[in-house]
């Protein structure tokens, strides 16, 4: 019998949380390669704007040796409308944020925590 190969959406991740006395309180496993996918949709299909970081913390998660954080913006559209949210994303390892700094991103419409940075 052949062995069967792992197909990329079958791919997972573990992520524990944990209280403050550093007790694991909740362990998710999520497919990483969906969440790919859906941040692959916003880079194509997302609204373009600047971006000011407003909090970053690393959540101590890689992927593709990139760290994967959590992050506070505000969002500044062309129409100079503002507007702040925040979610995990994938930041770049050599060009890692700092809070102040203004980026680049592209956010779903439908789903303002839904962003990737570019």
């Amino acid at each position: 019998m052949k062995k069967k190969k792992e197909s990329l959406s079958s791919v997972y991740f573990l992520q524990e949380s944990r209280n403050k006395k550093n007790e694991v309180k909740q362990i998710t496993v999520a497919n990483f390669s969906k969440k790919y996918r859906e941040l692959t949709d916003i880079y194509i299909n997302g609204i373009s704007a600047n971006a000011v970081v407003l909090r970053i913390e690393d959540t101590g998660f890689l992927f593709n040796y990139n760290p994967v954080v959590e992050i506070k913006l505000k969002v500044i559209l062309q129409s100079g409308m503002e507007f702040e949210t925040s979610g995990e994303t994938l930041v770049s390892q050599i060009l890692f944020p700092r809070e102040g700094d203004i980026v680049q991103i592209k956010f779903d419409p439908a789903n303002i925590s839904q962003f990737v940075i570019l």
